[in-house]
């Protein structure tokens, strides 16, 4: 008999895959005990893929929030500050400036200033 055997009162054929003697544990477990390790492992699969999705997600969305908030800081700032302009002033024509200034700093324009 395995040593992990319900029967004896092992509870790690519920929280390990790579158990031991996993198939024969299972055949030995009753028809309830079978259905509520069955939900424990639905149960744990979905939150196992829920992690994995807010391990992307999170900082996706972190950047997407961070990107908008400069944007229109930015945008605010430039029409307080040039308000004959301010119809000018769009969130494209900011994002080709800084594509702009991204280059010449990438090309060594910035390094004197």
């Amino acid at each position: 008999m395995c040593l992990f055997s319900p029967a004896l009162g092992c509870t790690s054929i519920l929280n390990r895959q790579n158990h031991p003697h996993r198939a024969s544990c299972l055949s030995t477990l009753s028809p309830g005990t079978k259905k509520d390790f069955l939900k424990v492992r639905f149960r744990q699969e979905t939150h196992r893929s829920n992690v994995n999705l807010n391990r992307i997600a999170d900082p996706l969305f972190a950047l997407a929030m961070g990107v908008s908030a400069a944007l229109t800081r930015i945008r605010r700032d430039q029409r307080e500050q040039h308000p004959d302009r301010a119809s000018e002033i769009t969130y494209g024509s900011i994002v080709q400036t800084s594509g702009h200034r991204l280059q010449r700093w990438w090309n060594g324009d910035f390094q004197d200033v």
